[in-house]
């Protein structure tokens, strides 16, 4: 894949316009259509500037590798990291539910660390091209994921204390 094949691609998938690439790296959309076209290259600088805008490495803009490959494999890394947050949440769900059940407070330490673990991995299964992308679905699935791991911790700690002062 050559130089102009990446950068135009890059740019679709990024669901840019030529005029929003090139406000972002300072450059006509004139230079962005050249590039495009394999009719020239840009400098140094507008490689930088490229690569940051993407996300990606300047010799994987330069060189021969697959943008695609190294997308795929983020993707699927992502997907790996998202299952094993939701296996934590539903873990901490268990350690919950054997507190209520068994009346034992000191699984609240289990549930605590599922909802840690949860939040470790979650944050850590973000989807770099999305980010960059500026995708809102993205941004607002991690603000409730977010808020919803803040009440969860909230609602532990506020129920072992009820349950260790002996109201409930």
């Amino acid at each position: 894949m050559t130089f102009a094949q990446k950068l135009k691609a890059l740019r679709t998938q990024a669901d840019m316009t030529q005029e929003q690439l090139a406000e972002a790296i300072y450059v006509t959309r004139a230079a962005i259509s050249k590039w495009e076209t394999g009719r020239g290259y840009p400098g140094v600088d507008s490689l930088k500037l490229i690569a940051q805008t993407f996300g990606v490495s300047i010799d994987e803009l330069i060189s021969e590798d697959d943008v695609q490959t190294k997308r795929m494999l983020d993707a699927k890394k992502s997907k790996v990291l998202y299952c094993a947050a939701v296996a934590m949440l539903l873990g901490a769900f268990v350690f919950a539910a054997l507190v209520y059940a068994l009346g034992q407070p000191l699984w609240y330490i289990g549930a605590a660390a599922c909802v840690l673990g949860y939040m470790a991995f979650a944050f850590s299964a973000k989807d770099e091209y999305a980010r960059i992308a500026g995708r809102a679905g993205y941004d607002l699935k991690r603000r409730l994921a977010r808020i919803f791991a803040i009440v969860l911790i909230i609602a532990i700690i506020v129920f072992s204390s009820l349950e260790l002062a002996g109201v409930i």
